[in-house]
């Protein structure tokens, strides 16, 4: 992950890549989140 990171701080491409990665990440969790909250599984704090 360490390698990750220090490459994407060098080299463009693979910047560009692990961004959209980490977003796509982002958004499954988040429907996820919001999914399990209109079902009433979870509850914000």
């Amino acid at each position: 992950m360490v390698q990750a990171f220090s490459s994407a701080r060098n080299n463009d491409a693979v910047h560009q890549r692990l961004t959209w990665f980490l977003d796509e990440q982002v958004r499954q969790l988040a429907h996820l989140v919001e999914r399990h909250q209109s079902e009433g599984k979870i509850y914000p704090s």
